[in-house]
């Protein structure tokens, strides 16, 4: 049963992606980011290094995707901010793995949070 529910889950995703707009991908990865980032400070707190591990993986690919998104053809300053806050994020992520550190973690959370607002 767990994986025809995983199969639907999974059908629904991709037809939300094919009619998706920019912006609806951008937020829809900021969604998942905040998710896993969830996800993260339980796997620190409760010490499960390879969940862990895996976690701050997906983290790290949805921020280098939101990086890979900035439209580098027309640079603006907005876009060099972002671009700078997501290299922080990973920074910040790799040093709360590196020291199971959930502040940092959750601090990421916020900033990303914040950012889904606006």
């Amino acid at each position: 049963m767990h994986e025809g529910y995983t199969s639907y889950v999974d059908t629904d995703l991709v037809t939300a992606i094919q009619v998706a707009s920019s912006l609806d991908l951008v937020l829809l990865m900021l969604d998942t980011l905040h998710t896993e980032l969830i996800c993260l400070g339980g796997h620190i707190v409760a010490q499960r290094f390879a969940h862990k591990a895996a976690s701050v993986s997906k983290c790290i690919r949805i921020l280098n995707g939101l990086l890979t998104a900035l439209n580098d053809d027309e640079p603006t300053p907005l876009m060099h901010h972002l671009g700078q806050l997501y290299d922080y994020c990973i920074y910040r992520l790799n040093l709360a793995s590196l020291n199971q550190d959930t502040g940092m973690v959750d601090e990421v959370r916020g900033l990303m949070a914040t950012l889904r607002q606006g």
